[in-house]
């Protein structure tokens, strides 16, 4: 647009704008390139309606999507000109109509919610953790890209219930790769603990927490008091005592899945572990002692790790160590030495014990404390082998008659040095 003419009829539109729409928001006539990225947007927003894809994207924008208003920002912060009238040559303006601004709107709010699931969708399927059960491999994980991310997906205030669940979901995560880059798995477990992946699994944690909130009774009561009056001061809502359980959206549902398998693994081992430690036989060859002896928690780490599965070669022999023992135990609980004697004889128990001939792989050990209880054990039934020797020999080959006609020659020594031999 040029020359007098042009100038002399953008001032009757101007004027003609504000008789028409006195109250309306004003935008230059050099703005008219602001107007032509909205169009293009508001084209590309009903492409998509009809499922195809623009193939340019929005004046103003960016070609990974970034909003309208985002670019427009920009161009202002770099061209003081484009700023408005305050530092603008272009001071005659056009008035655009109320429902225009509202289309205008609704467009940009269309094409910041699809930024938002977009681009927070994209920094969840980067930097996970990775790897099986068992060797899950943090070395990777990212957490720059999704801080920024979401940090950014936040400004554009997320209004619909896909976007809020994505943001919520990417602050959960970012927490979650934080605490495992941390390896503070102790911090894992309790983000988890409010993460669920449906709205059913969340329904039966929020039931579980407040069953146990209610049976701790007035310890819960206590507490809830003691935070209701630390609010009141503050002058904030009081938190509840059941924390809240989120339902993470669906791109970050993968790799929650995976870090709580990986817990849940871990879990199971920690239980037997835990269980293989207590419940054992005390003393020392000679005199073990039996009255502490239970088998009570290795029931339950069985059933844990039959339930959950044995996904790797440590799983697995840990719980074939559960086993031995228990059978051990239960063994000693009856007072049956002899089957004490026969599991500890049994081929199977050197391939869970391991030795010389059947070393145990790479990722498999027995714990100390079950080394130990073991060997009291076989040291236990190697002594009682020995005194049911030498008492046997003992009995076999004496002396026999009274005193005066004492007939010695049926004696034998023999089976005396057996015995001893032994």
């Amino acid at each position: 647009i040029g020359g007098a003419g042009a100038r002399s009829g953008r001032r009757r539109v101007v004027s003609n704008a504000r008789r028409a729409h006195p109250n309306g928001p004003l935008i230059g006539l050099d703005s008219f390139r602001r107007i032509a990225g909205v169009a293009t947007a508001a084209a590309a927003l009903a492409a998509a309606r009809h499922g195809n894809k623009p193939a340019t994207p929005p004046h103003g924008g960016h070609a990974d999507g970034a909003s309208f208003a985002e670019g427009e920002r920009s161009r202002s912060a770099s061209d003081p000109s484009s700023s408005g009238p305050a530092g603008s040559t272009d001071r005659e303006t056009f008035c655009l109509p109320g429902p225009v601004n509202e289309e205008l709107a609704l467009v940009q709010g269309e094409i910041d919610n699809r930024l938002i699931l977009e681009t927070v969708s994209r920094a969840l399927a980067r930097g996970q953790a990775s790897g099986p059960i068992g060797k899950l491999d943090v070395t990777r994980v990212d957490l720059d890209d999704l801080e920024v991310t979401v940090a950014r997906a936040s400004t554009l205030n997320p209004s619909t219930e896909q976007a809020k669940s994505i943001v919520e979901s990417g602050l959960r995560v970012l927490s979650l790769r934080r605490a495992l880059v941390a390896e503070d798995w102790a911090q894992v477990e309790i983000l988890l603990a409010g993460m669920a992946l449906t709205a059913e699994d969340a329904r039966s944690r929020e039931e579980l927490a407040k069953a146990a909130l209610a049976a701790s009774g007035p310890l819960a009561a206590q507490r809830q008091k003691q935070q209701q009056k630390a609010s009141a001061a503050l002058g904030v809502q009081p938190r509840s005592l059941v924390p809240q359980v989120v339902v993470v959206a669906p791109a970050a549902s993968d790799e929650v899945k995976r870090i709580s398998d990986e817990v849940a693994y871990r879990r199971v081992l920690a239980e037997m572990t835990e269980a293989l430690a207590v419940g054992g036989p005390s003393g020392v060859v000679g005199n073990v002692q039996t009255s502490g002896v239970s088998t009570e928690r290795l029931d339950t780490a069985i059933d844990t790790a039959l339930r959950f599965g044995t996904p790797t070669e440590r799983a697995t022999h840990l719980l074939d160590l559960c086993r031995l023992v228990w059978k051990l135990r239960r063994a000693l609980l009856d007072g049956l030495w002899d089957h004490v004697e026969a599991v500890l004889e049994d081929p199977a128990t050197v391939g869970v014990l391991g030795g010389p001939s059947r070393p145990l792989p790479a990722e498999c050990e027995v714990p100390p404390h079950s080394a130990a209880e073991i060997a009291l054990l076989r040291g236990e039934a190697e002594n009682k082998r020995a005194v049911r020797a030498l008492a046997s020999a003992i009995a076999e080959g004496r002396p026999t008659g009274d005193t005066g006609h004492l007939a010695i020659g049926l004696v034998d020594v023999r089976p005396l040095e057996d015995a001893i031999e032994l």
